[in-house]
């Protein structure tokens, strides 16, 4: 199985740190080292420590959850809340625009030349690459601008019309 994920790097150097504030905050108060102003001070750090350690945590925990997968038989495309499996076949390849704003590769997986899934941004397009490499599909730079997501598709109810109770 190839895999590659989105960068965790700074945002697990904050759950980390965070984590030392809380415990060693959280121990010089419960022993009773610090008091007065400074143990105030210290529990507020901690609360604040604490909070960037859930903010951390959250933001670790979607990006790992944002990957390009394969097993030899399908690419499953995954952002943050879906994802998406692609057979392999014959003109499955990955498309690459150069989005004229930020400068920064837009991918997307294309079948025949046109767009079917766009791989994630947070994905570093070097991986993306490489990836590609380990799964035999081609890489294919694209010119113009990059295809546009599609729209969502229309929110219908399934219950029948009639009156409300």
């Amino acid at each position: 199985m190839t895999v590659v994920r989105a960068g965790v790097r700074p945002w697990a150097d904050r759950l980390a740190w965070s984590l030392v504030v809380v415990l060693t905050g959280s121990a010089l108060v419960i022993a009773g080292v610090v008091d007065g102003t400074i143990a105030i001070v210290t529990r507020v750090l901690v609360i604040a420590a604490f909070l960037l350690m859930v903010a951390a945590l959250a933001i670790v925990t979607v990006r790992l959850r944002t990957s390009l997968r394969s097993d030899g038989t399908a690419v499953v495309v995954r952002d943050p809340f879906g994802a998406s499996v692609v057979p392999f076949h014959e003109h499955l390849a990955f498309g690459r625009w150069l989005d004229p704003e930020s400068r920064r590769p837009v991918i997307w997986m294309t079948d025949h030349g046109g767009p079917i899934v766009r791989v994630h941004p947070r994905l570093d397009p070097v991986c993306v690459e490489l990836f590609a490499g380990r799964v035999a599909l081609a890489v294919v730079d694209r010119d113009g601008a990059p295809p546009a997501p599609p729209d969502p598709p229309p929110v219908t109810r399934d219950r029948p019309a009639g009156p409300r109770y």
